[in-house]
């Protein structure tokens, strides 16, 4: 789902695009101009989000919105290798499943499979989850897999086309260290997503659609105090 965050008439910038001169609103916007440099980590407000400086617009990235793309855009290219395999876990994960899902598990093993989950049977209603994605946490792992299942039952929430991506998209809060509004983050950590949010490429989103960048400019930051 890509959103057309530069203004209703504007196409989407590519990287490195610079936006044409357009009429200074007090509103910040979601624009995707590259920033040369930064000599130190992005100063962290309301632990919530990231702000990157420049000569002329101050960019403010919210850090879980950009840290779900990253780890989205990991899984993805993860499970996409021909050669991947999950982790075996030294204790598998017992689940117990509704007796009206089950069926539904069994159909879809192998997809689940293809999402980094190695499920088996194990008796009754109780299945065990035998391997997991290396990207995933042990403790988030049941949570997904019971979302995952919920969206099967209504299968015709997903098009054929985006049926997988919608359902990784599902998966993503399972995977390791995620980034929370809220969360504290060392210097270290703000410039590790400062960098891969220099790798992105369009749209500038969430998994879910979110903007993860926006920006105010030094325009508008004059005419709110009456400079111009």
């Amino acid at each position: 789902m890509q959103e057309d965050l530069v203004g209703d008439e504007a196409e989407p910038l590519e990287w490195g695009e610079t936006a044409e001169a357009t009429p200074p609103s007090l509103e910040p916007r979601a624009v995707y101009r590259a920033f040369e440099r930064l000599e130190d980590a992005p100063l962290q407000i309301f632990d919530t989000y990231l702000l990157v400086p420049s000569d002329d617009r101050l960019l403010i990235i919210d850090q879980h919105a950009l840290h779900e793309r990253l780890t989205y855009d990991a899984l993805c290219a993860d499970l996409q290798e021909h050669e991947y395999e999950s982790q075996q876990l030294a204790v598998p994960l017992l689940l117990d499943i509704p007796p009206s899902h089950t069926k539904l598990l069994d159909a879809n093993i192998g997809l689940f499979r293809r999402l980094g989950f190695e499920i088996e049977p194990f008796g009754g209603t109780t299945y065990q989850v035998t391997g997991i994605c290396h990207l995933y946490e042990e403790s988030k792992v049941p949570d997904s897999i019971y979302r995952v299942l919920d969206a099967l039952a209504q299968g015709d929430l997903f098009s054929r086309q985006d049926f997988m991506t919608n359902l990784l998209r599902l998966t993503v809060e399972a995977c390791r260290g995620s980034v929370k509004a809220g969360d504290r983050l060392a210097p270290q950590e703000r410039r590790g997503l400062l960098d891969g949010f220099r790798r992105l490429r369009p749209p500038y989103t969430c998994p879910h659609g979110r903007p993860i960048v926006t920006e105010l400019t030094l325009a508008q930051m004059e005419k709110s105090f009456r400079r111009r």
